[in-house]
């Protein structure tokens, strides 16, 4: 469990390190104040995810599907929050979060292969 949580920590800090580089230097004009909280939000969302399956340790195909269900509602509430108490540069702030909700989903789509495989052996 700890080798999952630490490398989703690691991606998400290395890709807000990315970011932050690119935007800085590329477009200065597109720096939003709220760039922290994207990462932030994966990390939280991720622990707990990994938290719950770690706790249910053969989790069946409706808890993990509800587990990703309520993943995209929070990201989907998430998104419609910024934009409704922000609303500062909301195509940056769109393209920031689905990269990182990529990266999320390659480190999710490994962690769930991984724990399967370990449960029918």
């Amino acid at each position: 469990m700890k080798r999952y949580v630490l490398l989703l920590v690691l991606l998400m800090v290395v890709g807000f390190i990315i970011q932050k580089m690119i935007i800085t230097s590329y477009y200065p004009e597109s720096n939003f104040t709220l760039m922290h909280t994207i990462p932030l939000f994966f990390i939280i969302l991720g622990g707990g995810s990994i938290l719950t399956l770690h706790l249910k340790p053969n989790p069946s195909l409706i808890v993990i599907l509800g587990i990703k269900t309520i993943k995209i509602l929070f990201s989907l509430a998430f998104i419609l929050l910024y934009i409704v108490l922000n609303g500062e540069n909301k195509t940056v702030f769109l393209v920031s979060f689905l990269c990182y909700f990529f990266i999320y989903l390659g480190v999710e789509t490994w962690m769930l292969s991984t724990m399967n495989k370990k449960t029918k052996n």
